[in-house]
């Protein structure tokens, strides 16, 4: 059974993707919008360097000082991570005008 593929940092030895960007992302569980706002610079110039097929300038500076940031414990998600949390909370309550149902251990059924 293979081992699970962790966010591994850009070598040197080649020059990284768009693609390698994207899969880092993704495998860090964060969304372009978010990266973007970590590096400072829009969305859309992120998900234009992951199209690629040679990034550079400051999206890639920005990627490789994120994953430094990240691989030396010296940035932490988890704040970035709630408020995404929370807006999704805050989507849902808005479009249905609750707050989502707990339904966990509670299978009704009419009778």
């Amino acid at each position: 059974m293979p081992k699970p593929r962790k966010a591994e940092k850009v070598t040197a030895s080649r020059a990284p993707t768009g693609a390698d960007l994207r899969a880092w992302r993704r495998a860090v569980g964060l969304l372009a919008r978010e990266v973007a706002e970590l590096i400072g610079v829009s969305e859309r110039t992120v998900l234009r360097a992951e199209r690629s097929p040679e990034p550079r300038g400051k999206v890639l500076e920005g990627f490789q000082r994120l994953q430094d940031r990240l691989l030396e414990g010296k940035l932490d998600l988890r704040p970035l991570l709630r408020r995404r949390w929370a807006r999704e909370q805050s989507a849902k309550t808005a479009t249905t005008g609750h707050p989502p149902r707990k339904t966990a251990g509670k299978n009704r059924t009419p009778g």
